[in-house]
């Protein structure tokens, strides 16, 4: 036998890396013809996908107008002041000791780490509620709960 019949014995041409079995040329158009295949879907399911999201997708402007002009808003976005003007109205020594934390149906919740200051500021929410109602210029609470909770 000659050298280079050998060398074909030994090297096949049709073999894979981890030894297995020789693959026949149809073997290698099937798979060839399933790359394609794959390959289109792949493609076909990203366009689809694209006008999917092209036509699902709302702009911020309109999803921001549902949200702030619905009825199923829990608080005035109005109400946000009441944050902004909290330590003016009620002074350094109560801001240093008790924060807004929600306000929900016109009930504004306060949280209070000590409960020595969350007993005194109960004897005094009538006058911050008022404070901070004349400051917004509209009755946006009608009471005040201190809880216990971190700044």
């Amino acid at each position: 036998m000659a050298q280079g019949a050998r060398c074909k014995e030994k090297t096949p041409s049709l073999v894979t890396m981890a030894g297995h079995e020789a693959l026949d040329k149809n073997k290698i158009l099937d798979l060839s013809n399933l790359r394609d295949k794959i390959t289109q879907y792949l493609i076909e399911m990203r366009n689809y996908m694209a006008e999917e999201k092209k036509e699902s997708m709302a702009s911020l402007k309109d999803i921001l107008q549902g949200v702030l002009s619905g009825a199923n808003m829990r608080f005035n976005p109005v109400d946000s002041e009441i944050w902004e003007i909290w330590d003016e109205v009620v002074g350094p020594a109560i801001a240093e000791h008790a924060s807004p934390s929600k306000i929900t149906k016109n009930r504004l919740i306060v949280h209070v780490p000590e409960s020595v200051w969350l007993q005194e500021l109960e004897y005094v929410s009538e006058t911050i509620k008022e404070k901070l109602n004349q400051r917004l210029g509209r009755k946006a609470i009608d009471k005040i709960i201190f809880r216990p909770g971190s700044l």
